[in-house]
């Protein structure tokens, strides 16, 4: 009878494991997808900025296999390297983003010079 209680109390805990893995999965899923949503539309504004097509399609390919911290990363470099001007709104969520890939800020922050 004492092994019956034990193996309830085990099996008890295993489900709350599960379901609390699950859960941090669907989160994580989550933010994943707001990530890729976020990225787009830096992406998307970059375009309209004046990127060029070749590089958009670069970060856009990156973005197909969900390589997030090096689209980020090069769009950025990108923005840079042709002087496209930024308003503080697309520079405050390249920010946020980068921030929540942890990047670090030596690979975004040098674009801040072209905040008008």
């Amino acid at each position: 009878m004492r092994v019956l209680g034990w193996l309830g109390v085990i099996v008890t805990i295993g489900v709350l494991l599960v379901g609390a893995l699950l859960l941090l999965l669907i989160r994580s899923s989550k933010d994943t997808v707001l990530l890729g949503q976020a990225l787009r539309e830096l992406v998307t504004r970059a375009k309209v900025l004046g990127l060029s097509n070749r590089d958009i399609a670069n970060v856009n390919s990156l973005l197909e296999y969900a390589e997030y911290d090096m689209a980020l990363s090069i769009l950025a470099t990108q923005l840079y390297e042709h002087t496209i001007f930024l308003d503080a709104d697309y520079y405050q969520l390249l920010q946020s983003v980068a921030e929540k890939l942890k990047l670090p800020e030596q690979e975004y922050t040098f674009v801040k010079e072209l905040v008008i």
